[in-house]
């Protein structure tokens, strides 16, 4: 057993996940089901932090068929941003991002414009 799988009985990340659970309603947030298995997806991984630290806008509850979509799409995402961060120089990332958020909060629902800016509203 891996580390971070034996991390993954702890109570701490019991209890995280519990929490998550709790506040999608025990339901897969991506396709509603309420009748499988529910995992816990981190959205993002930040080396610093146990699995049982991330905050609630960083975990969702899904069941393994759209777990494994979104890893997948995911990856897909991170190695597209890599190739556009390939030609901003580290002075500009902030900007960069910035640019890229206010560019899906006018495309998409306000759930996710509230995910990205938590300071509005």
């Amino acid at each position: 057993m891996s580390d971070y799988s034996a991390k993954l009985k702890y109570p701490r990340w019991q209890k995280k996940r519990l929490e998550i659970m709790q506040a999608a309603n025990f339901a897969c947030e991506d396709c509603n089901a309420r009748d499988k298995e529910l995992q816990i997806h981190h959205c993002a991984y930040i080396k610093t932090l146990q699995p049982w630290e991330y905050g609630i806008d960083l975990l969702m509850c899904l069941c393994p068929d759209c777990h494994k979509h979104r890893q997948e799409r995911d990856e897909a995402f991170r190695v597209s941003l890599g190739r556009v961060l390939r030609f901003v120089k580290p002075s500009g990332y902030e900007e960069e991002a910035w640019r890229i958020i206010r560019d899906v909060q006018q495309r998409e629902t306000a759930r996710l414009a509230a995910a990205f800016n938590p300071f509005e509203g």
